[in-house]
């Protein structure tokens, strides 16, 4: 994020998903740090956690929390979930997330114990 220039930088390499997961968390970070650093703030995979709460290399971590409020509204999904023959991991289209995104936001609201093993192995992959 580079707020004086009013810019968000994402990687071209990234999934469409990802790459709209990254830009708002991106606005996340204008919306609750723009003011504390002008010059600018770069996230990399290795800064991001699991838990949105949990403090990261790339300011409070609240950033990534909004992000997933922002494209998985808390109600949205919970209604989702409860749907009869509901497959909460097949949300993820729904709400234009990556696998992964949705994965963590089901663990984060307390839908899953824990991410399904694919999606661990991804995780550990894509941090790397």
């Amino acid at each position: 994020m580079l707020p004086a220039r009013r810019e968000v930088w994402v990687s071209r390499h990234e999934s469409w998903e990802r790459r709209r997961f990254s830009v708002a968390h991106e606005v996340g970070h204008f919306l609750l740090h723009a003011l504390d650093d002008p010059q600018g703030m770069f996230c990399r995979a290795a800064d991001l956690r699991a838990d949105p709460e949990a403090p990261s290399g790339c300011a409070s971590g609240g950033e990534t929390g909004f992000a997933a409020e922002l494209l998985m509204p808390e109600p949205m999904v919970r209604r989702e979930v409860e749907r009869p023959g509901a497959d909460p991991l097949a949300l993820a289209p729904l709400f234009a997330v990556s696998d992964l995104a949705m994965g963590f936001r089901l663990v984060n609201l307390g839908l899953l114990t824990a991410l399904p093993v694919d999606l661990d192995r991804q995780w550990q992959q894509w941090k790397a």
